[in-house]
């Protein structure tokens, strides 16, 4: 990436990351039930999105971060991203990413397959972020 990250980007991130969650068809509840709903989804998501990000960056920053995270976590893991450069490449391995994301997915309730899928597409995202 030519510039480093910024808020709006790391916002952005997190919030593609949420959609890979949301099935456009099934939003059918009430707005209070969606709301509640989407800020889960949104938590699980960041929960996952932001450690492939920031692998992007540093294989050590990766490992402080590759931890189950809290939302005190999330919101200084969102602070050390801003700044940052990313390569090209990541400095984890793809494989590890994937398979760490399916580990924490699942760990939140989802169906391996379901977070298998969603798990690549979050890597994906970040890979395409990172090109610029």
């Amino acid at each position: 990436m030519s510039r480093p990250l910024n808020e709006t980007d790391v916002s952005a991130f997190e919030e593609g990351a949420t959609d890979l969650f949301v099935d456009p068809a099934a939003n059918r509840d009430g707005e209070a039930l969606q709301i509640t709903g989407l800020e889960i989804l949104a938590f699980i998501a960041a929960k996952v999105a932001l450690p492939a990000l920031v692998a992007f960056s540093s294989r050590a920053l990766y490992d402080k971060w590759r931890k189950p995270l809290t939302r005190a976590d999330l919101e200084a893991l969102r602070k050390e991203l801003i700044g940052k450069n990313l390569s090209r490449e990541p400095a984890v391995p793809r494989a590890e990413l994937i398979s760490d994301a399916i580990a924490k997915l699942v760990a939140e309730g989802l169906d391996e397959e379901k977070a298998r899928r969603i798990a690549g597409e979050i890597v994906d995202k970040a890979t395409a972020k990172a090109a610029g």
